[in-house]
């Protein structure tokens, strides 16, 4: 897989530290809704070869695409719930990937990926830890696609076959991932003779609701320095309410 030295460097960062990973937080001016995304190669976990994200999303009607690490704990809490609904949406012909970042708590078990291999044995790791029924598929060591569709730590995507996203969320909420899938099947099915569509899209502020104590037991498992480098970053759970996109700190 090609990769930019200088990005790849910049990219897998070493701490968890707002002057490291906010220059890549851009999903503000990540692709728009409803036209065609650019494409990206990626690596193929299962299948042990490169394949290319518009490969991938031609296989299906709908796709869902959720970007994460072993080290982010959102990532973690979502697994279960995501893979329920990628098994149980299968027989609707509904596709579902997740494609591998950098590691957003990089942390004494969870080291930065500082080449190929790296990345691919934290890939394997997670594919053991969690056993998914979506294939996983591995961004290159400077994080092209990642960056492209915003960069942040635990995203997800819906994509049509011709690879137009129709929805897009900030953090992978799987309650409202599977609304947003239930809606997409049902919106053209069954479209009166006098009926039309008039296409737009909407926002609302929303995410995933957790429990912090085990938020940061994952946390954990990457090792002390994570957990850490999350309070230098955001402190002790302030309000209970973050909003990371837009709470980070200057740089210093």
């Amino acid at each position: 897989m090609e990769f930019d030295a200088d990005l790849a460097a910049a990219y897998n960062h070493t701490s968890f530290a707002p002057g490291d990973f906010e220059q890549f937080w851009c999903y503000e001016s990540a692709p728009p809704l409803g036209r065609i995304a650019p494409d990206f190669p990626l690596w193929h976990l299962d299948r042990d070869e490169q394949t290319t994200l518009h490969a991938e999303l031609a296989l299906r009607p709908l796709t869902i695409v959720e970007f994460g690490s072993i080290s982010c704990p959102l990532s973690r809490l979502a697994c279960d719930p995501l893979e329920e609904i990628a098994d149980n949406y299968s027989d609707e012909d509904v596709g579902a990937l997740f494609i591998y970042t950098h590691e957003a708590h990089p942390a004494e078990n969870a080291p930065v990926h500082r080449n190929w291999e790296d990345k691919l044995a934290a890939a394997r790791w997670l594919r053991q830890l969690t056993n998914p029924v979506r294939p996983i598929l591995v961004d290159a060591l400077d994080g092209a696609c990642h960056r492209a569709f915003g960069a942040l730590p635990n995203m997800v995507w819906m994509f049509s076959e011709r690879a137009e996203p129709v929805y897009k969320s900030e953090w992978a909420e799987p309650a409202n991932v599977e609304y947003a899938l239930r809606y997409q099947l049902a919106f053209k099915h069954d479209l009166g003779e006098h009926e039309a569509i008039l296409l737009g899209s909407s926002e609302m502020v929303t995410g995933p609701r957790f429990d912090i104590r085990e938020h940061d037991c994952i946390m954990e498992e990457s090792g002390e320095k994570a957990l850490g480098d999350f309070r230098n970053a955001f402190g002790q759970w302030p309000d209970r309410v973050l909003w990371p996109s837009r709470m980070v700190k200057p740089h210093g």
